[in-house]
């Protein structure tokens, strides 16, 4: 504090009580202003890109904002409007860090009448404009300005995500639009009433197998040695289809013989002891 402070203080009867060193907790109020304001700044330096470099224009420019917020604890209206008695206009306000064409008022015949520059604020008691000038990095104050605030000069490009890899289809074992169907050894007249291509499924090893094994096992008519006259018409024939001797070259009797074969009889055939004339 200045002399001439604690001379008016004394002056007016006023007596000054200050806090007790690195105890914040005595004035919340004010620290809890401060942090307010900071997030405000650090919101604005990352939304537009500026380094902190800008930190005192982004400070400034929160504090501008602010004022002319309505707040809850004074029942909805602002700081500007308790101060000045009537509703502030905002309508001027754009987004910081924000691309900028200032007229350029020393332009030549052929020079460009306009510099693209950058918002960093406002200045206080006009209404102008605070720009950044990146070519003779310096401020300029103007109110002659375009604003272009879907452009942010400083702001980081976005990364392009990478693109998702090619899925892999998996091989198909056979045609979606096909059916496999068993066609029955005698095919009937009715059509399928499906309109999807039909093939024939591949015969299976066991139905091979059966098939061969049965042209295999097919009884072969042997052939027969000349059947002998019985002496007497007693005697029992002899049947004329069962040969005599094994031969080893006739194919092995089937193991279920058709229904419609003779029986054979129980006891074995047996030769006969009388001469044969």
């Amino acid at each position: 504090m200045s002399k001439e402070f604690d001379a008016f203080l004394e002056e007016q009867g006023i007596t000054r009580e200050t806090s007790a060193p690195m105890t914040p907790q005595q004035h919340g109020l004010a620290e809890r202003m401060m942090q307010t304001l900071k997030g405000g700044a650090r919101a604005l330096l990352v939304h537009s890109g500026m380094s902190e470099g800008f930190w005192a224009e982004a400070m400034a420019t929160a504090v501008h904002v602010i004022n002319r917020s309505p707040r809850k604890g004074l029942d909805w209206r602002t700081p500007y409007e308790l101060l000045y008695g009537h509703v502030p206009n905002v309508s001027y306000l754009r987004i910081f860090g924000c691309r900028a064409w200032v007229l350029n008022d020393k332009a030549t015949t052929w020079d460009p009448k306009a510099k693209p520059m950058i918002l960093v604020g406002y200045k206080t008691g006009s209404k102008a404009y605070r720009l950044w000038n990146p070519v003779s990095r310096s401020i300029v104050i103007s109110t002659k300005v375009r604003f272009d605030e879907t452009d942010l000069p400083n702001h980081p490009a976005p990364s392009k995500p990478k693109p998702a890899p090619p899925k892999q289809q998996p091989l198909l074992t056979s045609p979606p639009d096909v059916e496999y169907v068993d066609i029955p050894i005698f095919p009937s007249t009715d059509e399928p009433s499906s309109s999807k291509p039909v093939i024939p499924r591949p015969p299976s090893p066991s139905t091979s197998s059966s098939s061969s094994e049965s042209d295999a096992t097919t009884p072969v008519k042997p052939k027969t040695e000349s059947t002998f006259k019985s002496a007497t018409p007693h005697d029992t024939p002899f049947p004329a289809n069962i040969p005599l001797f094994p031969s080893s070259t006739a194919p092995e009797p089937p193991t279920s013989p058709p229904a419609s074969s003779l029986e054979l009889p129980k006891d074995p055939p047996r030769r006969t002891k009388r001469q044969v004339k």
